[in-house]
């Protein structure tokens, strides 16, 4: 093989490791966990609806979820857990462990790409070592935590990327290693014959020496002999990027944004919103903190046969309380549309239930309620589901304990329960003070789901006090298909 071709494969090889490090960059937005089944389904068929609203994150943004969203995630977590009414060490500890590895594998691919165009292989090995430990300790994490796979989520396509970018990273640099002996080989040869003029050697040295001068000179070369400085240089502005105060952050030090302004959404031209229908009409403006029927769940209507209370907390939340009063197993699903003085739709919400018995009690949140409305109508779906509820067997047990109510709702049956939902409502002087809600995965028989909820807090993140609470099983099914 001659030495141009091997030169012009080297030349092919960079550029290929340039390539994988841009396609490293994108796998930052691309899926790494994607939602499916029915979960997904719930997700499309509602995509404005918020999801996490701490973090600005609506249905449509965790369809599929890249590694930038969950370090979004883990980035709130490890700034909030213990002063937004979240005291878990736990959640702490983990949201700093995957912020740190989140860091470590962008750091690492902007550092392959940097020693790559400066020719320092020995540090791109480094580097690209790093970036593989990164991926593993990341999927390690996640599975281990039982988030992949479930019934709700799968692996993305950057779950394995970096793996095959970091192995094929190597074999190149490998390969480039191989090549560049034989580029040596031909030098050793071409200095053999270089010997036997001895003048044209001369002028060949000092030939290279003007070139080497030149080089030295150029802004390339301050790079190569400067390199520790750019990299701390990198690193310091990838940190300072990813830990720029979030929307969430200067909601907290007095700027609201969207997902906080729910606390003041009566403060101007809302009427009382758990009123009954003759109620509703009542066009007259009630300040949220005079109005004295915040969190009051007032008289329960009757809908479809379904019994319910539309109830505003004092955190804000937005809560249906209710009981199914259909026989059979019902699949519920709750449209509440809102109007202003003038009667005209400014907005609506959804909630729904799946597989829900006779008898059977719930306590659901409702989002996207409009800043301001005047009144509302709710409407009341409800058909049959041959999915197989096991609500009536079960039974919750919870205590608080170290400022979080934890418990268990365990699989008292002969079969494997496939999703459950469970809610809690906190309560002082028997007024909702908020509410809260988890989802669980599959739960073998004579196996415990296990919750943790919160002490509810307000839109400044301060903990507010409750005398009582009480445990809602919404849901405990297995799908039939």
């Amino acid at each position: 093989m001659k030495k141009e071709k091997i030169e012009r494969i080297l030349k092919i090889l960079k550029i290929t490791v340039l390539l994988l490090c841009a396609l490293a960059f994108i796998g930052l937005f691309t899926p790494y966990e994607k939602s499916i089944g029915e979960y997904r389904e719930n997700l499309l068929d509602k995509p404005n609806k918020t999801y996490m609203k701490e973090v600005d994150l609506k249905n449509k943004d965790v369809v599929n979820i890249s590694i930038l969203e969950n370090f979004k995630v883990y980035n709130y977590a490890m700034k909030n857990s213990q002063e937004a009414g979240v005291n878990s060490s736990w959640v702490h500890g983990e949201a700093i462990i995957n912020v740190v590895i989140t860091i470590l594998l962008i750091v690492s691919i902007v550092l392959i790409l940097l020693f790559t165009i400066l020719n320092k292989n020995v540090l791109v090995i480094v580097f690209d070592i790093i970036l593989a430990i990164s991926s593993l300790a990341m999927n390690f994490d996640i599975t281990s935590r039982g988030v992949l796979p479930s019934s709700k989520y799968t692996y993305g396509i950057s779950y394995y990327l970096y793996i095959v970018v970091a192995i094929l990273i190597l074999v190149i640099l490998i390969s480039k290693k191989i090549l560049n002996k034989k580029i040596k080989t031909f030098d050793n040869v071409d200095s053999e014959d270089k010997k036997l003029d001895g003048s044209k050697v001369i002028s060949e040295k000092k030939k290279d020496n003007n070139i080497n001068d030149n080089k030295k000179n150029n802004v390339f070369s301050y790079l190569k002999k400067y390199w520790y400085i750019l990299c701390l240089i990198i690193v310091v502005i990838v940190a300072i990027i990813l830990f720029l105060p979030s929307k969430t952050d200067s909601d907290k030090s007095g700027n609201t944004n969207s997902n906080n302004t729910n606390s003041n959404i009566t403060e101007n031209n809302s009427s009382n919103e758990n009123a009954n229908e003759s109620e509703k009409n009542n066009n007259s403006a009630n300040s949220e903190k005079n109005d004295p029927n915040i969190g009051i769940v007032g008289t329960k209507e009757i809908n479809n046969n379904v019994e319910y209370a539309f109830v505003k907390a004092e955190n804000g939340d937005y809560v249906l309380i209710g009981t199914n009063k259909n026989d059979g197993i019902n699949h519920i699903e709750f449209t509440v549309e809102f109007y202003n003085n003038k009667d005209q739709y400014v907005g609506k919400s959804y909630a729904d239930l799946n597989a829900v018995p006779k008898n059977s009690e719930f306590a659901l949140d409702l989002f996207d309620v409009p800043k301001t409305y005047d009144h509302y109508k709710v409407f009341v779906d409800v058909e049959k589901t041959t999915n197989k509820s096991y609500v009536d067997q079960l039974k919750a047990t919870a205590i608080e304990s170290d400022g979080k109510i934890v418990g268990q709702v365990k699989n008292t049956t002969n079969e494997e329960i496939e999703f459950m939902n469970i809610a809690i409502v906190f309560y002082k002087n028997n007024k909702v003070v908020g509410h809260d809600d988890t989802t669980v995965g599959e739960t073998k028989p004579g196996r415990s789901a296990n919750f943790e909820f919160y002490k509810p807090y307000d839109s400044s993140y301060k903990d507010m006090e409750f005398d009582s609470y009480k445990i809602y099983i919404n849901s405990a099914h297995t799908y039939s298909w």
